[in-house]
């Protein structure tokens, strides 16, 4: 037990006899505890301790704390919770923070992308167990094919985008062959060490389809990789299209209801460049707060080996994708980015990107328009006033829009 000694019962049932009661047993607990001469009393098979450091005391109990981790970066910060059940140990673990420089919790409207992206290694106080990853965002699951066992502790690699989350399972079962180490060009990815990469991308990560495992490789260079039966495997990456920006000129268009009322939207136009509909001259279009679809084709040279991601930039607010018509998934926080590999098909291929923004823009708008042509309503009074404009958010399908590759190898 760690603290100060307690003064007062909690609550007033049996007052006073109930103060005197705990004073009691504080005597008995405490012992001769000051906080600065005296700072801990043996009780039974127990020890009460108060003044001391809690840190210092659980490294002079040899407890080691439940999860710690290595970065590169001097600013990480990240937060976990840890729960147990009788066959798993549940960690949700978080990157607490967007944006380098920003280390407090203060709301700024910043309509840029966040750049506080982390490539971490987790030790995890859990032994003789298999973890695994569930994404939060997308309800994936994924077994963990890179990790270590040492010292009573499990050690995984783990890349977190900015604000991310990943919740981290152990369960109770035999350990299959795994990666326990990981080189590239020579520097440690995994286990972190003196002369590990520094960089914040994802240079390669492994998936597990049956018992074939795979690895993604999102940049060339020479990977090494040793694996817990002590063999190694070797991958000599060659230079390769990592990724392309879509530099064809957009169809925009425009939704012309909202809420099931018609409007009077802008018309569809050709956009040779993406920028914040906020940027345009026609208040229709600048105003505009709805869904605005962009249209555009891709050509891809479909190759088996790799894997293809489409990455929209910076989008406010959300974005749904598509490619053929078929719809990918729904994309509502950075990085804006989802695997299209398996509705692609080889040469020209139709995308479409639905975008919703905020209503504010609406509003401000409107605010400038006599009541009775007013295609919004709202008690909220600022986006009537002179200086409304100062409220306007950035909008739309900002990009740049990539296509990003990544080589797929199968180790064994």
């Amino acid at each position: 037990m760690l603290g100060p000694k307690p003064i007062h019962a909690k609550g007033l049932t049996g007052y006073p006899d109930s103060d005197r009661e705990v004073n009691l047993i504080v005597d008995r607990l405490w012992g001769n505890i000051d906080g600065q001469r005296i700072f801990e009393n043996k009780y039974g098979n127990g020890k009460v301790v108060y003044g001391k450091d809690i840190n210092e005391l659980l490294k002079s109990l040899e407890i080691e704390p439940d999860l710690r981790y290595k970065s590169h970066l001097a600013d990480t910060q990240l937060d976990f919770i840890h729960r147990s059940t009788d066959n798993a140990e549940i960690y949700y673990v978080v990157n607490r923070l967007a944006r380098h420089g920003i280390n407090d919790f203060e709301y700024r409207y910043l309509p840029d992308l966040p750049d506080r992206y982390e490539n971490i290694e987790c030790s995890f106080r859990v032994k003789n167990m298999v973890p695994e990853i569930w994404d939060p965002v997308s309800g994936k699951t994924t077994v963990i094919v890179s990790y270590r066992e040492e010292n009573g502790r499990i050690s995984i690699p783990l890349h977190l985008t900015p604000e991310g989350s990943k919740f981290v399972i152990f369960r109770k079962k035999g350990a299959e062959k795994h990666i326990v180490g990981i080189k590239k060009d020579g520097k440690y990815l995994f286990p972190m060490k003196e002369n590990h990469s520094s960089s914040n991308d994802l240079q390669i990560n492994f998936e597990k389809e049956g018992q074939k495992i795979k690895a993604n490789i999102f940049n060339a260079g020479k990977y090494e990789i040793e694996w817990s039966d002590g063999k190694q495997s070797e991958l000599n990456v060659r230079p390769f299209s990592v990724d392309y920006q879509i530099s064809s000129p957009w169809k925009v268009n425009f939704s012309k209801e909202l809420a099931g009322l018609p409007l009077n939207g802008p018309e569809p136009f050709i956009a040779n460049e993406l920028k914040s509909l906020t940027l345009y001259d026609d208040e229709d279009i600048k105003y505009y707060s709805v869904t605005i679809q962009y249209f555009n084709t891709i050509e891809i040279d479909k190759h088996k080996d790799y894997k293809v991601f489409l990455d929209l930039g910076n989008v406010q607010e959300i974005a749904d994708i598509y490619i053929n018509n078929l719809k990918v998934g729904t994309s509502w926080i950075a990085p804006f980015r989802m695997e299209i590999t398996d509705f692609l098909k080889e040469g020209k291929n139709h995308l479409q990107v639905d975008v919703v923004n905020l209503w504010a823009n609406r509003l401000i708008g409107d605010g400038k328009k006599p009541k009775n042509e007013r295609s919004t309503h709202t008690n909220v009074t600022k986006f009537d006033s002179a200086n409304s404009e100062q409220y306007l958010r950035v909008s739309g399908l900002l990009g740049p829009v990539r296509i990003i590759y990544a080589k797929q190898v199968v180790l064994r």
